[in-house]
């Protein structure tokens, strides 16, 4: 078979001789000095690459977990919230609770008809406004 340098390369090497495939850039072969270049334009552009996306991954993990933080952070608020309402609804229903003994006391005292649950009470009219 015939030999063609636009196939494999020579390459003389501290570990001795051996035959690497053709290295492309933009449609021309290159070989020598200007392959290895090319090649760690390549792996610098590759290492770039890696850094620019291990720092956006790094950017959302840390977006995740700032979420997270806020997410349990609302919660304790929410559950502070809500032991803060049953609260003023507990207090709001014992004020009624006793707002109706005394009224009923206060009946009591005042010898209200016991029959009557509630006195229910007439307007009275303004005597400069008369009726219409």
């Amino acid at each position: 078979t015939a030999h063609s340098n636009q196939v494999r390369e020579l390459v003389l090497s501290n570990h001795g001789i051996s035959l690497v495939d053709v290295y492309t850039a933009g449609g021309a072969v290159l070989m020598g000095a200007m392959r290895r270049q090319k090649e760690e334009q390549g792996r610098a552009e590759h290492t770039r690459l890696a850094r620019v996306e291990e720092a956006q991954q790094n950017e959302i993990a840390f977006a995740i977990a700032e979420t997270q933080t806020r997410i349990a952070d609302l919660r304790v608020d929410e559950e502070r919230k809500k032991v803060e309402l049953r609260r003023l609804q507990e207090s709001s229903r014992a004020g009624a609770a006793l707002g109706a003994e005394n009224l009923a006391v206060l009946r009591t005292l005042r010898g209200a008809d016991r029959s009557s649950k509630a006195a229910i009470p007439t307007p009275i009219e303004h005597p400069a406004r008369g009726r219409k």
